[in-house]
């Protein structure tokens, strides 16, 4: 590669960088300068990065890790790590499964309109705080104690988890999961008896 191709490069990759980021401190535009200047060695030396087993995208990662734990700092803020399962699908009001996700927009089940990602933000702050999904909970259990917060909610309301989803509050997919597999439910995965 000659020089002029990989000082190109090395700036495509610097710009890669900090637009994954976001807003990059000077530290960070430096280290990932010198990334992309390692790179370009790397590939003058000795090939394709993969070969090597270095990932860009564990590259990436660290360094976003990093531009946050910067910004935590400047901002006087603190970086805490949560279980993200279902903070799409739940209304942060009431931390239940009721409500439905279409686009940038959450529909609640009483009629409001959030903003989605705004939803979303609120869900992932709060858990945060919730002592009984921990951080590295299985989904399946996740799912199982919202499952169980929304039907305590509903029973607050004077309703039941059918009449949520016959209402439309509840997408039928919380019902179905943990049970048998659809093929079981149809009856298509029975063994014949004929011999």
């Amino acid at each position: 590669m000659s020089p002029r191709k990989a000082n190109k490069t090395s700036e495509y990759t610097v710009t890669r960088i900090a637009y994954s980021v976001g807003e990059t401190p000077l530290e960070l535009v430096k280290l990932a300068t010198v990334l992309g200047e390692l790179r370009s060695e790397l590939w003058n030396k000795y090939g394709s990065l993969q070969a090597w087993g270095v990932d860009k995208n564990t590259i990436i990662k660290s360094i976003r890790k990093k531009a946050l734990d910067e910004i935590s700092i400047r901002k006087g803020g603190k970086v805490t790590l949560v279980n993200a399962a279902y903070t799409l699908q739940v209304d942060h009001r009431n931390g239940t499964l009721l409500g439905k996700r279409l686009g940038d927009q959450f529909f609640t089940f009483d009629g409001v309109v959030l903003q989605a990602d705004y939803n979303a933000g609120n869900c992932i702050k709060y858990r945060g705080d919730d002592s009984v999904i921990t951080r590295f909970m299985k989904k399946e259990e996740v799912h199982r104690i919202l499952v169980e917060r929304t039907r305590s909610f509903l029973a607050e309301l004077g309703h039941s988890l059918e009449s949520a989803v016959s209402m439309g509050w509840l997408d039928q997919k919380h019902l179905l999961q943990g049970k048998s597999s659809r093929r079981r439910r149809q009856g298509l995965d029975t063994v014949s008896s004929d011999n």
